[in-house]
């Protein structure tokens, strides 16, 4: 008998804003709030298990990672005067 894992609740990932509705995913790929599986992919790093990993941990620091570096990206359009991406309504 397989055991999955919980699927993750829904939430609205902070980096790109789309809503992100419960669904079963493998592990690795699964979704773990605040950061969405696609945007952790895009604005990550891999060298914090690579993609597929498995450990629950070193993707959370992996989400550290991608949320540093969005609010790296919103100070340095604020320093130079420019609207910021996210955050807007």
């Amino acid at each position: 008998m397989t055991i999955y894992p919980d699927r993750a609740p829904e939430f609205d990932c902070v980096v790109c804003g789309k809503p992100r509705p419960p669904q079963w995913q493998a592990r690795e790929e699964t979704d773990i709030p605040p950061v969405c599986r696609s945007c952790e992919r895009d604005w990550g790093r891999t060298t914090f298990g690579g993609l597929g990993d498995r450990n629950r941990d070193r993707r959370i620091a992996g989400q550290i990672f991608v949320l540093a570096r969005v609010l790296d990206g919103e100070a340095y359009r604020a320093e130079k005067g420019m609207e910021p991406i996210y955050g807007r309504t």
